[in-house]
């Protein structure tokens, strides 16, 4: 629990409730990798006609892989079937580990849970993504390949909807405390990894660059094969 403590009234402070955590973290071998992932993500736009033509209905001048794989973890379109995806499927597996111990959820869910579909994201010029969450899942995360100036940050939405029931006005002379924000914009870097409840809302805001952002989206899901062998074997 952290204690903001009042600086005029040392025995008085703020007892700050219910965080959401966000974990943050970069692939230190991004620079030589991220343009091997650019390249055979833009092979499988080349290749992949059900993806081009569902994108087009459901993202307009962008493009995602997901359509591909609709759900097949075996599809050769899941980007973790892919051979050179392994280095960074490691790094996304030491952000989840750390996220699991700074949480405080026990370590022995790594048994149990697994990658579940992993997709590429091109978002040309006007593309976006509207709010979203990403059900049946436990944690999903973004990792940026390529992200021009002004191509868009990522938006995280309060998910307190009974404080908008009624609340008071905020000062606007400055900003709200940062538990109190609604909205809260996180700038895509490349070579980062955002990793946060998959029941957070979240959207991306709209690419005003003339060049293509690209990012990688997954879930982290239950693992129903072992969760079943760990009940067995008990």
């Amino acid at each position: 629990m952290a204690f903001l403590k009042n600086s005029n009234h040392p025995n008085a402070g703020m007892i700050m409730a219910f965080p959401t955590c966000i974990y943050q973290s970069q692939y230190t071998e991004y620079v030589k990798y991220n343009p091997i992932l650019l390249n055979r993500i833009y092979k499988m736009r080349e290749q992949d006609t059900v993806s081009n033509n569902l994108s087009k209905i459901h993202y307009g001048v962008g493009w995602t892989s997901y359509h591909a794989t609709d759900g097949n973890y075996t599809s050769d379109y899941n980007l973790d079937n892919l051979e050179i995806f392994k280095p960074l499927s490691e790094f996304i597996w030491n952000s989840v580990l750390e996220y699991v111990k700074f949480v405080g959820y026990s370590v022995n869910n790594l048994q149990t849970i697994r990658l579940g579909v992993v997709w590429a994201n091109i978002n040309s010029k006007y593309s976006y993504h509207e709010q979203h969450t990403h059900p049946n899942s436990y944690l999903s995360g973004v990792y940026y390949l390529k992200v021009p100036k002004n191509s868009g940050k990522i938006n995280f939405i309060d998910p307190r909807n009974a404080m908008r029931s009624i609340e008071l006005a905020p000062d606007q002379e400055r900003t709200l405390t940062d538990p109190l924000v609604r909205n809260i914009e996180v700038d895509a870097q490349e070579g980062y990894l955002l990793l946060f409840p998959s029941w957070l809302g979240h959207e991306v805001q709209q690419n005003l660059s003339d060049d293509d952002r690209v990012s990688i989206a997954f879930n982290i899901i239950p693992d129903y094969v072992k969760i079943a062998d760990r009940i067995n074997n008990k």
